[in-house]
């Protein structure tokens, strides 16, 4: 499940392109800035990679409503820190419940 939400997520992001299948070997090239190409001088990047992230937090969400924070960042590779200092700013995210019967629910 984690290797298939990670690979769709760098299919997403870096285009297939990006993948080289040869006899039993995946090569995957990752460009060192993957938002060079796309991000205007002057554009916040920082705010766009912050968008990329809620993106792939409501994709975890959407597959699975009741993931953990920690769960979320293990996926991405970021701290739970992370995770949780970009759902504060996802007004679309909310969740309901408590402990483990609760769950997450993605508002309109």
């Amino acid at each position: 499940m984690k290797m298939a939400l990670l690979i769709t997520f760098l299919v997403r992001t870096y285009g297939k392109d990006a993948f080289d299948i040869l006899d039993n070997t995946l090569i995957v090239k990752i460009p060192l800035n993957p938002l060079a190409s796309t991000t205007n001088v002057g554009q916040d990047v920082g705010q766009d990679v912050g968008q990329d992230l809620q993106d792939v937090i409501l994709k975890c969400i959407s597959s699975n409503n009741k993931i953990t924070k920690k769960e979320i960042a293990d996926i991405v590779g970021v701290s739970e820190k992370t995770i949780e200092r970009e759902m504060k700013k996802m007004t679309n995210v909310k969740f309901k419940g408590h402990g483990f019967s609760g769950h997450w629910e993605i508002l309109p």
